[in-house]
């Protein structure tokens, strides 16, 4: 591949925001990526501050659980505590209410062990 601007150069990357070959004279690197100019640069930095903004939002950030987990955990000791009431005073709700308290708990269990082994937020 030969760089977009200079035709003489062997391209060493592709422009993360254009998408132009680009090479050692011309590259600008850093933790975002390779830009072919200063423009380009600058709106790959602008996504950057986007995507960790978004990460924020959404609550994806290293160190929360996600909101889902907690909702599968929180559902799980609701439906835990309705059927063991329900079971101390003879309703029959609770062989309906157990069995999911169950499944929301593991659920938020396998959730929970999913994050954080692999680092993946949902």
């Amino acid at each position: 591949m030969i760089c977009y601007t200079h035709r003489d150069n062997r391209a060493i990357g592709i422009c993360k925001y254009c998408g132009k070959a680009v090479c050692d004279e011309c590259a600008i690197v850093d933790n975002s990526g390779i830009a072919c100019s200063e423009r380009c640069h600058q709106e790959l930095l602008a996504y950057a501050v986007m995507a960790e903004k978004s990460k924020a939002v959404y609550g994806m950030k290293s160190g929360r659980i996600p909101i889902t987990t907690i909702f599968l955990l929180a559902a799980g000791a609701v439906f835990l505590l309705m059927g063991v009431y329900f079971a101390s005073k003879g309703i029959a709700t609770w062989l309906l209410l157990l069995p999911m308290a169950v499944i929301f708990l593991i659920l938020g269990a396998l959730s929970y062990i999913n994050i954080r082994r692999t680092g993946i937020r949902s």
